[in-house]
């Protein structure tokens, strides 16, 4: 039960499955990763996001720095933060 957001960006973009789990940061909120296909990744949302928010991965124990970081493709754009908060 909820709201749910589609994400752009998935497996071939070198997102990986192991995503599951982990959270992503829209709206300064957390959101919970549900399912990464092929190119989106859905989203269980804490709260509303609008179509066009920036939304942010957040480093997690399931996905490793390495992992994520070689099996980015071309279509995909990162940047890594040194930031403990990436929203500011």
């Amino acid at each position: 039960d909820g709201i749910i957001a589609v994400v752009a960006g998935g497996y071939a973009d070198g997102l990986g499955k192991g995503l599951i789990g982990g959270m992503m940061r829209g709206r300064d909120r957390l959101h919970k990763i549900v399912a990464v296909c092929m190119d989106v990744i859905i989203l269980h949302l804490s709260c509303p996001l609008a179509v066009g928010d920036e939304v942010t991965l957040i480093e997690s124990e399931l996905y490793s720095r390495y992992e994520l970081y070689t099996g980015l493709g071309g279509r995909t754009y990162f940047e890594q933060s040194t930031k403990e908060d990436p929203s500011t």
